[in-house]
C-alpha cells in the first residue's frame, strides 16, 4: 500500500521587519511518499511486543520519538489474537495528536507488578511510519493492563491515547 503524506514545512524567513514592512512568506508544502506497513495477521507477528513481555529499562525515553509522518493501527481480537481491523492515520495533525498522547504516558519501572483485568484476547499494535530511511516504531497496546509496550519499556497509557485508538479501531 502506498500513500502520499503531505507535511507543511515552514518557509524559514519572514521578510525584513521595519524597513520593508515585509509580508510573511507562505509555508511550502513538501510531499513525502512512504509505504505504509501491513498489519500482521496475528499478534504474535510482532516479536518482543506482548503483554507478557517485561522490558528492562526504566529510562526508555518517549514511546514515540522523532517525527513520524503516518501510523497504522492494527486491532487484534479472539482466542488466537487474529487481526480484527486496521486503520491508516495519514493526516499530519492526527499523527501528531496520537504521538503527543502516547508520549504523555509514564514509564512503568521494571519489576513493578501490574494488576490487570482478565484479557479476552483483544489488543492493538500501532506502527508509526517515519520519513524514508528511518525505521518504523512499533507500540503494543494492552487495553486490559492499560499499558503501551515497546521493545524496551512499559508505559501506563494516557487516557487520550486509549480514546484515540478506540475511536479508530473500535471500542474495546
Amino acid at each position: 500500500m502506498r500513500w502520499v503524506v503531505m507535511a507543511a514545512v515552514a518557509a524559514g524567513f519572514l521578510g525584513v521587519a521595519g524597513c520593508t514592512g515585509g509580508a510573511a512568506a507562505s509555508a511550502h508544502v513538501a510531499r513525502v511518499t512512504v509505504r505504509l506497513p501491513a498489519c500482521a495477521s496475528h499478534l504474535d507477528g510482532y516479536p518482543g511486543i506482548s503483554s507478557g513481555q517485561k522490558p528492562a529499562s526504566a529510562h526508555a525515553g518517549a514511546p514515540v520519538p522523532g517525527h513520524p509522518v503516518a501510523a497504522v493501527v492494527c486491532r487484534y481480537a479472539g482466542p488466537d489474537s487474529g487481526l480484527a481491523s486496521s486503520h491508516a492515520v495519514t493526516s499530519p495533525a492526527r499523527v501528531a495528536q496520537l504521538q503527543s498522547a502516547m508520549d504523555r504516558s509514564s514509564v512503568i519501572p521494571p519489576g513493578v507488578p501490574m494488576f490487570c483485568l482478565q484479557s479476552d484476547g483483544e489488543s492493538a499494535v500501532v506502527l508509526f511510519v517515519y520519513p524514508p530511511g528511518t525505521p518504523e516504531r512499533i507500540i503494543g497496546v494492552d487495553p486490559w493492563c492499560v499499558t503501551l509496550l515497546t521493545r524496551s519499556a512499559r508505559y501506563l497509557a494516557n487516557g487520550d491515547a486509549r480514546q484515540l485508538l478506540a475511536d479508530w479501531s473500535g471500542k474495546w
